[in-house]
């Protein structure tokens, strides 16, 4: 068995915020490839709402080699609500999206995850358990990096 969905490592990604935006930056061991198809270096964000439709979690999704950002509007259908500044450069990616669109006040709060070429299953809908096994995502599988400023304690 042979899987050749893997474009590059995923090395390190950083989140900064400002009063208006949410900055994610994110480098590769190799250069970045040339941006191809949807799944083409996806960052997944879960803003912690609970009123919001969720793919596997995550409420919205910007996709770099179009700029556009996604919310979920079911299990599996997304629409586009935000346009995200994006600049790549050799191994690094950089974008900036308005917390505004993604519904996202004074307290950020949010779990993110990158995933570059991640598969459709037998039915034809993208499948994040390809996470385990196609591509790559960072962190792996289904665990997500947390930005937090919001304060969480155990339930007592």
């Amino acid at each position: 068995y042979t899987n050749t969905t893997g474009r590059k490592d995923i090395v390190k990604m950083k989140v900064a915020k400002d009063e208006n935006n949410l900055y994610f930056y994110v480098d590769t061991a190799e250069n970045l490839t040339t941006p191809e198809g949807d799944t083409w270096m996806t960052l997944f964000i879960d803003s912690s709402s609970k009123d919001t439709a969720k793919w596997y979690g995550y409420d919205y999704k910007i996709d770099p080699a179009s700029g556009n950002g996604y919310k979920c509007d079911n299990s599996s259908a997304w629409t586009q609500i935000a346009k995200a500044t994006v600049k790549d450069e050799g191994n690094k990616l950089m974008l900036s999206v308005a917390r505004k669109d993604l519904g996202i006040g004074a307290g950020v709060d949010i779990q993110f995850k990158w995933a570059d070429n991640y598969q459709k299953n037998e039915l034809g809908t993208y499948d994040v358990w390809s996470f385990y096994c196609d591509g790559d995502a960072a962190p792996y599988g289904r665990l997500n990096y947390v930005f937090s400023e919001v304060a969480h304690s155990a339930a007592k």
